[in-house]
């Protein structure tokens, strides 16, 4: 329907995105980035990463800056 379309899909799991990355490489109009979105640039966890993988929620930390993503819908588009 949009052969010319470019897709940029998100995905903040490692294990998630590994094996989704391997499954999109072939498509080039497709980039996969390993982070979320947030409203303002800020650093991001996972809050639950024990829990099952559907069921992952993220938030932002402003006291521990030592892991997470920083990067906001502005700077990606």
């Amino acid at each position: 329907m949009f052969p010319h379309a470019q897709i940029t899909a998100i995905e903040i799991d490692p294990e998630n995105f590994e094996p989704w990355g391997r499954n999109t490489a072939n498509y080039h109009n497709i980039t996969p980035i390993n982070m979320a979105l947030w409203y303002c640039d800020t650093y991001l966890h996972i809050v639950n990463p024990t829990d099952k993988k559907t069921a992952i929620r993220i938030d932002n930390r402003q006291t521990n800056k030592t892991d997470g993503i920083k990067q906001s819908l502005q700077k990606i588009f």
